[in-house]
């Protein structure tokens, strides 16, 4: 079951941009590793399986 963002975030009420920027800033690096670090590697991978 999902928190509330009351719940989430011990009751101080926060804007739903300042939510947001937080969020963002936690899936930056996620986002970061699954688009730029994993295609690299699988090019990586590919590249010396090459003969």
């Amino acid at each position: 079951m999902r928190k509330s963002v009351g719940e989430k975030y011990g009751n101080n009420y926060r804007t739903t941009k300042d939510v947001l920027g937080t969020e963002a800033k936690r899936n930056s690096l996620f986002v970061q590793i699954n688009f730029d670090i994993l295609p690299a590697l699988k090019r990586e991978a590919f590249a010396s399986n090459l003969p």
